[in-house]
C-alpha cells in the first residue's frame, strides 16, 4: 500500500501537484488559466494591456515580470510550467500551447523558472508524461535558456548583415523561438 501511495504522489507531481483542483475550482488567475489552457488571444490581450501601462522597455518592467512570473497552485508553477504541466491535460478547443509559450518567451518569460521542488519546464514537459507539445515547449525553453543571462541588460549590435545597425545600444528583450533571437529594444 506505501508503494500504490508513493506511485500516487509521484504521478499527481508530475503533473504539477494540485493543478486539477485549482482548475476545477476556477482558483486560477485568468492570465494563469488561459496560458495552462492554450488561450491564445486571451494571453496576448492581458500582455497588450500590461504593456501598454508600462513606460519603459517591457524588459525593465516590473509589473510584466510580475505577471510573467506570477506563480500559482501549492508547487508555486510560473505560466510557462503551467503550460508543461497542466497544458497535456487541459486541452480546450482551439487551445495552443505551443503558441502561447512562444508569446510568454517573447514577451520574457524565464525559460528556467522553477517551481517548489526545483522542477523545471524540461521536468514536466520531458518526463515520463511528454507529449509532442510539452517537448517542443522544452525544446523552445532550452534554446531560450543559452541567452536568457543578457535579457535586461544593455548590449551593443554587432555581426548583424544591416551594417547600418551594428554599433547600435539597446535593451536585450525576450526570446523569438522563431527567429531564434533575441528581441533588441533600441535607445
Amino acid at each position: 500500500q506505501t508503494e500504490a501511495k508513493r506511485d500516487a504522489a509521484r504521478e499527481m507531481y508530475s503533473i504539477g501537484g494540485d493543478i486539477h483542483q485549482h482548475l476545477v475550482d476556477n482558483a486560477l488567475s485568468e492570465f494563469a488559466f488561459a496560458c495552462a489552457a492554450g488561450v491564445v488571444h486571451s494571453v496576448q490581450k492581458i500582455l497588450d494591456k500590461m504593456e501598454i501601462k508600462v513606460t519603459k522597455p517591457s524588459c525593465r518592467s516590473d509589473e510584466m515580470k510580475k505577471l510573467l512570473e506570477s506563480r500559482e497552485t501549492s508547487l508555486r508553477l510560473s505560466p510557462l510550467l503551467l503550460i508543461t504541466s497542466a497544458g497535456k491535460n487541459c486541452k480546450m478547443p482551439g487551445g495552443n500551447h505551443e503558441e502561447v509559450a512562444k508569446i510568454l518567451l517573447k514577451y520574457g518569460a524565464s525559460p528556467t523558472a522553477k517551481d517548489v521542488l526545483g522542477k523545471t519546464v524540461a521536468h514536466y514537459g520531458a518526463g515520463a508524461f511528454a507529449t509532442d507539445m510539452t517537448l517542443k515547449v522544452v525544446d523552445m525553453c532550452i534554446r531560450a535558456a543559452q541567452t536568457s543571462h543578457l535579457y535586461g541588460k544593455d548590449v551593443k549590435l554587432h555581426g548583424l548583415n544591416n551594417i547600418e545597425m551594428n554599433g547600435l545600444q539597446g535593451v536585450a528583450g525576450g526570446f523569438d523561438p522563431d527567429s531564434g533571437r533575441r528581441l533588441i529594444f533600441l535607445a
